[in-house]
């Protein structure tokens, strides 16, 4: 059956058929340009000029000698240091060397005998003033002595210094007696003994002999190490 110009039918088969060409037409010129330009990239590539190699040596041709170069330098130049002519010089001679220690058994005629010695007079301690020094047993009763210190007890009978002696002092008012005031007077000898001893040199007395002090103190029952607590 012949179709009618205007049917339907028939104007979508041409339609359809001029589409085909163009998308056919478009695809040949994409072509041509992607060879058009292939061809322009390997023109241009075959007339770059060549890299220029390197220069090689050639087996047995000789390489040109380097040119040395001088490394020579002139004289070093020389500090002259002038002469000190100030010489230090200390004000206190080096102390001497202490003696060694001597065994626990003779500890006590050696400390005696040190405090005698001119090196240790600013500790200020004599027979006169430390009774104990005439007594044997002086580490022994020493540290007994500050044992009992360290615990707020004075025992007579290991005092170590000399007593006061005048008789004690009172004031009397009514039936009330109370400290004289000049009783302190009493002590004077004790307490300027003790405010004129060298305190440095106490301290270097004292841990110097500290092993035989440690000794007699760890007789007590005590560590011996502890004897610096019971000194505080």
């Amino acid at each position: 059956m012949p179709l009618a110009p205007h049917d339907p039918l028939k104007v979508d088969t041409s339609s359809q058929a001029s589409r085909s060409k163009a998308r056919q037409g478009l695809l040949i010129i994409a072509f041509s340009l992607l060879g058009a330009s292939i061809f322009f990239l390997y023109n241009n590539y075959r007339h770059q000029a060549p890299v220029k190699p390197l220069d090689t040596p050639v087996p047995g041709e000789q390489a040109p000698p380097a040119q040395a170069i001088d490394l020579t330098f002139g004289p070093i130049p020389t500090l002259s240091m002038p002469e000190l002519s100030h010489q230090t010089r200390s004000d206190k001679a080096a102390p001497k060397a202490l003696s060694p220690l001597p065994d626990y058994e003779k500890a006590n005629a050696f400390i005696i005998e040190q405090l005698g010695l001119e090196r240790w007079q600013a500790l200020n301690i004599s027979p006169d003033k430390l009774p104990a020094l005439k007594k044997d047993f002086l580490l022994q009763r020493n540290v007994a002595f500050l044992d009992g210190l360290a615990k707020g007890l004075v025992d007579d009978k290991l005092l170590p210094f000399v007593r006061p002696s005048q008789a004690f002092i009172a004031d009397k008012q009514g039936k009330t007696l109370s400290m004289g005031t000049a009783n302190f007077k009493r002590y004077d000898i004790f307490t300027q003994t003790i405010t004129a001893i060298d305190a440095q040199q106490a301290a270097v007395f004292f841990h110097w002999t500290r092993p035989l002090l440690e000794t007699a103190y760890s007789e007590l029952g005590y560590p011996g190490e502890t004897l610096g607590g019971a000194l505080m």
